[in-house]
């Protein structure tokens, strides 16, 4: 019987790159089964798979029913700190008033915070304001989405949030609010700076309490130009969510300053636009 040819290690990649793309579906572990499966069929396949089977960490961290497993996880974890320095890209933070965190998740997300390349961040909040997240973890989370690799930002539910930090994230180019109704305006003792973000979804927020405030002033640039929290002369791609007719004409108003605008989606009670590019036409539903 002849030996079975050997696939070149380029393909075997591709394959286990299409593989893991399911993963990066609103479940991130519908690929989860296929790829253990494919890291056991031979040796090369289990540094190929790695790198999706470990890019996904999940820290749900309103309830103290599964603190055994979480406990166990962050200490295989922290054990074999490649994971999170080489493997870890896309990290969801859920947290509610019943919070529990223990003292090895607060190591384990500082080390991520320090040694990870992380691109996604998601905060989901469950019937909890940032005013209410304690300090230690402020501190961590803030630290996290100013990491230069970190592009995707997703606040979801977290009322309160500091508009200025958005300022501070050198790296993001996208940031999705869901559920957002109300961001803290900036201090004036606040370090701003210019952010360059070029995709912004705002789903199910109130217009007039979270755009206002990142199209808020925060200062003046060198040619006495008035400075807001985003950039939105920089926006290629967005999308909104709007009720009343307020919201409307405060939605105008950073469509006039979306220069580079590419996309737009418009949604609302009763119609919802898709605008593809300036040139093209516009279709109402």
């Amino acid at each position: 019987m002849e030996t079975p040819a050997k696939l070149p290690l380029d393909i075997l990649g591709y394959i286990v790159d299409i593989v893991g793309a399911f993963g990066r579906q609103p479940s991130i572990y519908a690929g989860t089964p296929s790829l253990k499966t494919l890291s056991l069929t031979c040796k090369f396949m289990v540094p190929i798979c790695r790198r999706h089977l470990f890019s996904n960490i999940n820290f749900a961290l309103f309830t103290s029913r599964h603190l055994p497993w979480r406990n166990g996880r962050s200490e295989f974890l922290l054990s074999h700190p490649i994971i999170t320095t080489h493997y870890l890209k896309n990290l969801v933070l859920d947290i509610s008033q019943e919070f529990m965190i223990s003292a090895l998740e607060y190591d384990l997300l500082q080390i991520i915070c320090d040694s990870s390349f992380l691109t996604s961040f998601h905060i989901r909040s469950i019937y909890m304001t940032w005013n209410e997240v304690p300090e230690r973890l402020k501190s961590i989370i803030l630290s996290l989405i100013q990491k230069p690799t970190l592009h995707h930002l997703t606040l979801e539910r977290m009322n309160n949030f500091p508009a200025a930090a958005f300022s501070l994230c050198c790296g993001l180019t996208e940031l999705t609010l869901k559920g957002i109704y109300k961001l803290a305006p900036h201090r004036a003792d606040d370090a701003m700076q210019s952010p360059k973000i070029t995709a912004l979804v705002s789903s199910n927020c109130s217009v007039d309490d979270t755009l206002a405030v990142l199209m808020g002033p925060v200062g003046q640039s060198r040619v006495g130009e008035v400075n807001s929290m985003i950039g939105f002369d920089c926006l290629r791609d967005a999308s909104f969510y709007i009720s009343t007719q307020a919201e409307g004409f405060q939605l105008c108003q950073v469509l006039e300053r979306a220069t580079c605008l590419e996309k737009l989606e418009i949604q609302g009670d009763v119609y919802t636009i898709y605008f593809h590019s300036w040139s093209d036409e516009v279709h109402t539903y």
